[in-house]
């Protein structure tokens, strides 16, 4: 239970996803399983269904895509919890993945480049979907270049520069809007 608990004693939706995967792999190990369900039983007592703002930002994703011809797949959920859509823009290479998980918002780009972004609370949730959603369409953009900017001493660095001004960085790295 300690490592599932965390230290100001709340649940965090990752560490429930694992427990429940935890779960789901202990089914062929009784022993297992049954240390498992005691745990399960102590931590969730009352299972419920995922929050209800989860399912409506997956309607705004997909509402989004759909009006704008943007191919979306059903969405998935990885074993650390995260829901992931898989977003193929027309006329750019590889598939665009909006990952979220309630409380991180993922964006990765085709080549490695991704945008962050948090919420605490439903509103914040929804206010970073839809920023999430602009930058895909400002990526749709024939505007959006990735290019590659020489440094002095160093590697050149490769830049994707977004069609409303926002330039990211492989592996995380960013400028803010202009």
């Amino acid at each position: 239970m300690a490592g599932v608990i965390s230290s100001d004693g709340r649940l965090t939706k990752t560490s429930l996803h694992d427990l429940i995967e935890l779960e789901h792999e202990a089914e062929g190990h009784p022993v297992a399983r049954a240390h498992v369900d005691r745990v399960v039983a102590v931590l969730m007592p009352h299972r419920d269904d995922e929050p209800s703002w989860d399912a409506t930002l997956g309607e705004v994703i997909r509402e989004h895509c759909r009006e704008r011809n943007y191919q979306v797949s059903a969405g998935m959920k990885d074993r650390f919890g995260y829901q992931t859509w898989e977003i193929h823009v027309p006329n750019r290479e590889g598939p665009v993945e909006l990952s979220l998980n309630g409380e991180v918002f993922l964006l990765t780009f085709p080549g490695g480049f991704t945008w962050p972004d948090f919420a605490q609370d439903p509103e914040d949730a929804s206010e970073a979907v839809h920023d999430q959603l602009r930058l895909l369409d400002a990526y749709a953009d024939p505007a959006t270049r990735t290019l590659s900017v020489k440094r002095a001493l160093r590697r050149p660095r490769t830049e994707l520069h977004l069609s409303d001004g926002t330039v990211l960085w492989r592996r995380g790295g960013r400028r803010p809007l202009i």
